[in-house]
């Protein structure tokens, strides 16, 4: 404990807040937001139906776009207090829900919530989840023009020359190879990619480092995009792997403009909001979650400089009250 509260303070003193920093307080709401909660589009190609969610500002305007990816066996309704707040400040938040979603399964006559996860190892090292997902994604930026001509709220709203891709967990993984990381299944030689270059910045929450789900140390070569990595000090693998295991997309990556934030106290869940709805965890570690997501957002999908400079000061880790660290190289 000792030892962060020292990498806090060097922090705030080795790059003192500048005044736009100052300026930019990425915290409340500000447009009243609309959402159509079970979109479906028919992917030809997969012959397959996609499910996702939209949650939008109900103001006029062109919004740059967020495609957020679920955990192992969520939905496009978890996480809906982030993507919510994203759109509450200008954003247009996409969620699909992927083939592993426990939701969907029980819909067509599957498992439930405990069979759902009995083979949680397995489907995440499973080639095809990987390009399931990472299609998921590709075939809703696809699918944009078409979203605005057929669903009313988000009509004229949606920017495609501003496309963000953030995932948690299983979604993180979504969500590096979308950014240009290579995996490598078992049994091959040479690796998959994935890439969509129409994506500008990736929110990677729970990333997961070498050695599982087809990542090497080489990996992450070919992922230069802006990103920031978000992990708490009590969110274990489920190898139990710890921080600095975590830490590895950050580190291994190769763009410039990238960041690593680490929660005192934060766990897995931390990201989804649930532990401090239900009061189980210090509601600024979520709200830490979403200052520095909303920052990171801002200053990389909407050239907002204001924003970058509170990514590069004491901001953030004074808005968390010493709960959290931020990183740039």
């Amino acid at each position: 404990m000792a030892h962060r509260a020292r990498v806090a303070a060097s922090w705030r003193e080795s790059v003192p807040q500048s005044p736009a920093a100052a300026a930019y307080t990425p915290t409340g709401s500000g447009f009243e937001t609309g959402e159509s909660d079970d979109l479906v589009l028919h992917d030809a190609t997969r012959n397959k139906n996609l499910h996702f969610k939209v949650t939008y500002p109900k103001a006029d305007g062109k919004f740059p776009v967020i495609i957020f990816s679920h955990g192992y066996g969520g939905s496009k309704s978890t996480y809906a207090s982030l993507t919510r707040y994203w759109a509450e400040h200008a954003y247009v938040t996409l969620q699909p829900t992927h083939d592993d979603s426990i939701e969907l399964k029980r819909q067509q006559g599957g498992a439930g919530i405990g069979m759902g996860f009995a083979h949680v190892g397995k489907d995440i090292n499973d080639p095809q989840q990987w390009a399931n997902r990472t299609r998921d994604v590709s075939f809703l930026i696809d699918s944009l023009g078409e979203i605005e001509r057929d669903f009313p709220g988000v009509a004229g709203k949606i920017d495609k020359s501003r496309i963000g891709v953030g995932g948690h967990s299983f979604g993180a993984l979504t969500t590096i190879l979308i950014g240009g990381a290579a995996v490598t299944p078992a049994g091959q030689s040479n690796p998959d990619t994935f890439t969509d270059s129409r994506v500008r910045a990736l929110v990677v929450m729970s990333g997961s480092g070498p050695g599982q789900m087809g990542l090497d140390t080489h990996s992450w070569d070919g992922v230069t995009m802006p990103m920031i990595v978000m992990t708490g000090t009590r969110d274990l693998g489920l190898g139990l792997q710890g921080v600095e295991w975590r830490k590895k997309p950050y580190e291994l990556s190769k763009g410039k403009d990238r960041y690593f934030l680490l929660l005192d106290g934060g766990t897995h869940m931390t990201f989804t909001g649930m532990p401090a709805r239900a009061g189980f965890q210090p509601k600024i570690l979520f709200e830490t979650v979403k200052a520095a997501s909303l920052a990171f957002w801002d200053a990389y999908l909407k050239d907002n400089e204001a924003a970058r400079a509170y990514l590069n000061s004491s901001a953030l880790v004074d808005f968390s009250g010493g709960k959290a660290t931020l990183e740039h190289p």
